[in-house]
């Protein structure tokens, strides 16, 4: 395993650091973009490019449009000059994968595994598939994890995770340094998404909702995650829906959103509607097998009624939430990512009908509802910007 000199660089160097990271942000990429968003002069900044340049941090891009001169030299992001780990631990699979810096996979390995083995047998299995898909002629810049729970991002540790027995309060970069002597990066799997989904700029603001087993959402706020005091914004799964008050969630509370459009929720009430496994693909029906959520989506996507009407009840649940998050936040985009959402096109469609007609007009007037159809890789590329926003941050 090659140790990367890169982020010692950067750790140590600050001006070098914010040179690297405005052209990473595509903020400037030209000496005289770089001069006048960091007020260091000419020269200065002439030699903090050359120091990146040698380092493998930036390289050379062209030439910039002219305004009036000699065109000038454009720089951009070496992203192929050094790779990351990245684990993405779901609740019945993971995915660990080697990336160069802008997340691109490079090798990756997929394993079925339930979370529900806890802490130390799963981390000892994702470790031991880390050590494979590692090149020792890359260097390395760090580990990215994500998990699907409240994560606190300042320590990595879990906290009081629902679906996740005997994670709570687990030492998860301990665990994993004992194994790798690379800087290790932990926050939840839907955070690592909404940073990963192609095309969040430093101008985007945006909702990502996960409809999974439960339901999170990661915010971007101008291009970067909105993690709040304790690291726990987004965690929409569990906002009170007025409408079925009445029906219990698994954290010992009603009413909540995660209860009427979580994954288990839909199959919970499959099983109720006596939905059986095999609706979305033959007549011959077996009662005792209940319909899974991609069942459902499947049936409702093939024009079965109750499929339907089980889906609108979730995305009326769904709309109703986003509209206040929308008046209230006001993103340019809400991004739905998950199997219903990908396999239901009237689910989506409902769910941007409720926003507009909930949600304040200046709010929703340009509002785009769109589906996110590769959340592991998003996910993957996510973990990966968390190590490279960490390296190039301001020290």
């Amino acid at each position: 395993m090659l140790l990367s000199d890169q982020p010692r660089l950067l750790a140590t160097h600050d001006d070098l650091a914010e040179v690297v990271r405005l052209v990473r942000a595509n903020r400037a990429h030209t000496r005289a973009q770089l001069c006048e968003q960091t007020g260091i002069g000419r020269n200065a900044v002439s030699n903090l490019l050359s120091q990146a340049e040698i380092a493998g941090l930036l390289e050379r891009n062209g030439n910039a449009p002219s305004t009036g001169g000699r065109a000038p030299q454009a720089w951009r992001f070496a992203d192929s000059t050094a790779s990351v780990l990245t684990a993405n631990i779901a609740t019945r699979r993971y995915q660990v994968a080697l990336t160069d810096l802008a997340g691109n996979v490079i090798t990756e390995v997929q394993r079925e595994w339930p979370i529900q083995r806890g802490p130390v047998e799963t981390l000892s299995r994702v470790c031991d598939d880390l050590t494979t898909v590692i090149d020792p002629e890359r260097p390395l810049w760090g580990l990215g994890i994500c998990l699907p729970g409240p994560i606190d991002y300042a320590t990595g540790i879990p906290v009081s995770p629902p679906i996740m027995p005997g994670w709570d309060g687990f030492d998860v970069i301990g665990y994993v340094s004992s194994r790798f002597d690379v800087p290790v990066t932990v926050d939840n799997d839907v955070n690592a998404m909404a940073l990963g989904y192609p095309g969040i700029t430093g101008a985007t603001d945006a909702i990502y909702v996960l409809l999974g087993t439960g339901i999170g959402a990661g915010i971007i706020t101008r291009g970067t995650i909105h993690r709040g005091a304790q690291g726990a914004a987004g965690d929409i799964g569990h906002i009170p829906v007025a409408t079925h008050e009445s029906v219990g969630c698994r954290c010992g509370r009603t009413g909540c959103l995660e209860a009427i459009a979580g994954g288990w929720a839909i199959e919970r009430d499959a099983a109720a509607l006596s939905l059986p496994g095999d609706i979305a693909t033959s007549d011959e029906r077996d009662l005792t097998a209940p319909a899974s959520v991609e069942q459902v989506a499947r049936a409702a996507q093939s024009g079965n009624s109750a499929a339907r009407s089980l889906l609108s009840t979730c995305s009326a649940a769904l709309g109703g939430v986003l509209s206040v998050l929308v008046s209230f936040f006001n993103p340019d985009t809400i991004i739905l990512a998950g199997t219903v959402p990908n396999l239901s096109a009237e689910f989506v469609t409902n769910v941007e009908r409720i926003i507009e007609a909930q949600s304040l007009p200046l709010a929703s007037r340009t509002l785009k509802v769109v589906c996110a159809p590769h959340p592991t890789q998003d996910a993957t590329r996510g973990c990966a910007r968390l190590v490279v926003d960490k390296v190039v941050a301001p020290h």
